[in-house]
């Protein structure tokens, strides 16, 4: 039988560093690059989340994120309906790098939605960049982020 006294001492050591543990390890969201060349594979780390603007109305949300590098960028257009959980409903893309100009719709892998009644909405999460020909161009990884910048509408 073992000494209550050894139990207690092994569970206040072990308790948290088991809390630290899992705290940390939830944080930070996904890793990896926040745009990524699907179609020919080429480097796009440089690339940076240059500006996410959103406006939402109703159950409904408008969103443009813009992606940049020092001489290239891409923006994505996003639609979604966000009762009773957030959906991509309509998203468009377009794509300027170098000579190479590019655009297409936009499909939805995964999308993280909180708040927005009383205060800003965020958004983030994983979308395909399909091209004309219905083929994946890029994939975008927008990490969760409030919209404190609103979208205009035209």
């Amino acid at each position: 039988m073992l000494n209550r006294d050894i139990l207690s001492g092994v569970s206040a050591i072990l308790l948290p560093i088991l809390v630290g543990t899992m705290t940390l390890g939830g944080c930070g969201g996904p890793k990896g690059p926040l745009l990524t060349d699907l179609a020919n594979g080429q480097d796009l780390t440089f690339f940076k989340l240059d500006s996410l603007r959103g406006t939402r109305d109703g159950d409904r949300l408008g969103v443009r994120a813009l992606f940049t590098d020092t001489s290239a960028m891409v923006t994505v257009n996003l639609r979604f309906e966000i009762t009773p959980m957030a959906r991509l409903t309509a998203g468009t893309w377009e794509s300027n790098r170098g000579n190479r100009r590019s655009s297409g719709n936009v499909n939805a892998k995964s999308v993280d939605f909180l708040g927005g009644q009383s205060d800003a909405p965020s958004i983030g999460g994983t979308f395909e960049l399909v091209n004309a020909q219905g083929v994946p161009e890029y994939r975008v990884r927008i990490p969760l982020t409030e919209l404190k910048q609103r979208l205009r509408v035209r």
